[in-house]
This record gives C-alpha cells, structure tokens and sequence, in this order.
C-alpha cells in the first residue's frame, strides 16, 4: 500500500493565489494514465459534520440560493489526501470521498473569522480540512498553437468569482458513475439536497468500483 500524504493546508479563502502541494517535474509531456492512477473511494474519506456546522451550511446555502435562483446543489467528489511514487505503479494514489456543492459553499466561503475557527478546530484534532468540503475540481492552463494563452469568463450566474476569467474549468461528477441506458442524471442527483447522514448519503454508491471514480477522474 502506498503511504497517504498529509492533507495540503488549505489556504486562506480570500486569496487570489494558488498553493502547489503537488509537483510534476520530471513526470515528462506524457502526464499519467489511468493505469497509472489508483482511487481509494469510500466515506471515511468524507468531511467530518457536526450539528452547529450543518446549521451553519444550510442557512448559508439557502441565503445564496436567495440571491441567485440559479444555482444548485449536486454530488461532487471530496479530495482528501494523495500519495506519490516515481518508480512503481501506480504512481499516483487518492483518497476520495463525497461531498456536495452545498457543503462546498457552506464551509470554504464562511466569514473570516469562522473559516479560521473551522481549521483551528481540525488542526486540534490532526486534519486542517476536516470540515471543510474539499470539493474536487479541474483546471487546465491551454495554450495555442501561436503561444496564446485561452481564458474563460465565467457567468454572472455562479455562485463564486462570477465575471472573473479563468481557464477551461469544471468537475469530475459523481452522478456520471451511474450513466447508462436505463438511468438518467437527474435520477442520480436528487439526495444531495436530502442528505441526513453519511450512510444515508452513500447508498447510492456502495457498489461503485475504484476503477469506476478513475475513469471519471480522466
């Protein structure tokens, strides 16, 4: 088994600068492949809740949903730690959990002071992130062909940095996990916005394999 980094600090949530806790020199232009990438998915890896906190979330959830009737809540992959080795496979280990975009915005947008009290309190108890969301997301830098760089200038209809460019961005989803014939995405979505417990919350996906969640991911 690979030996689970810590999980990265997490910074604070008013900067406009990124961390990098993860360096790929070296790797070469190839990148990784999925054989080379392993996902170990299960609910332990979940934020950790508590009563105060989920008040918290759902009050300020239902006050952005207030001021922008367009946004909406969905299952979204929880990054909780990685490991990394050069010489065997596979090289690139995740611990994966669920989390929704809720919980996303209920924690990593809190007032200042209430976003240093919830480290405070995972620091106290040896994770930094444990109530935070840590919703998985993607983000490419893509340059053209006469060395341009691309940027996207996101809507006025998200629910954070509305207007601002970045780069071609997004998430890997869960409810694709469950694509196929006879299932539909909105079928798959709908218990975010009932979660009462993590059991509760990951019924739907007892039986979905690690290869599953690796596919998604590429």
């Amino acid at each position: 088994d690979l030996k689970m980094a810590a999980p990265p600090k997490l910074a604070n949530n008013k900067s406009n600068q990124y961390e990098i806790i993860f360096d790929l020199n070296g790797i070469g232009s190839s990148g990784f492949t999925e054989a080379d990438v392993m996902v170990h998915f299960h609910k332990t890896f979940d934020r950790a809740s508590n009563l105060t906190l989920d008040q918290k979330i759902e009050t300020l959830w239902l006050e952005k949903c207030v001021a922008n009737p367009m946004i909406f809540n969905a299952d979204k992959f929880r990054f909780h730690s990685y490991a990394y080795q050069q010489t065997e496979s596979p090289k690139l280990s995740f611990e994966i959990g669920l989390t929704n975009y809720r919980d996303y915005i209920g924690t990593h947008l809190q007032e200042p002071n209430e976003h240093q009290e919830l480290i405070e309190r995972g620091l106290s108890e040896g994770n930094a992130l444990k109530y935070f969301s840590c919703a998985l997301g993607c983000e490419a830098v893509l340059s053209t062909s006469d060395d341009f760089i691309i940027l996207l200038r996101r809507t006025s209809h998200v629910a954070t940095h509305a207007g601002l460019f970045n780069g071609p961005s997004g998430h890997p989803e869960p409810h694709h996990l469950f694509k196929g014939p006879n299932q539909t995405i909105s079928s798959n979505i709908s218990s975010s916005d009932e979660r009462t417990s993590n059991s509760s919350f990951w019924t739907k996906y007892e039986n979905v394999s690690s290869g599953l969640v690796v596919n998604e991911l590429f």
